[in-house]
């Protein structure tokens, strides 16, 4: 659980599921501030201003697979 303080403090931070796992069960990602659980399939990808959310995923089982492709604007650019 954590929020990117490093990245642009008006930007939005672009997060990317990719791996082998039960979308079902596993690898939601949590907003913690707005208090949601959204089901995070392989290859979803969802737009957020990580400075100001607070943000993780639920955990996976041992034998799946989880990695997230992150894409940001880091906030020393400005």
């Amino acid at each position: 659980k954590h929020q990117d303080c490093l990245n642009c403090p008006f930007g939005w931070c672009i997060i990317t599921a990719l791996g082998r796992f039960n979308s079902n069960c596993s690898g939601h990602i949590i907003l913690w501030e707005m208090k949601m659980v959204i089901e995070f399939p392989h290859a979803s990808t969802i737009l957020i201003p990580s400075v100001i959310i607070t943000h993780s995923n639920v955990p996976i089982a041992n034998s799946d697979l989880h990695t997230s492709f992150m894409q940001f604007c880091s906030g020393n650019l400005f």
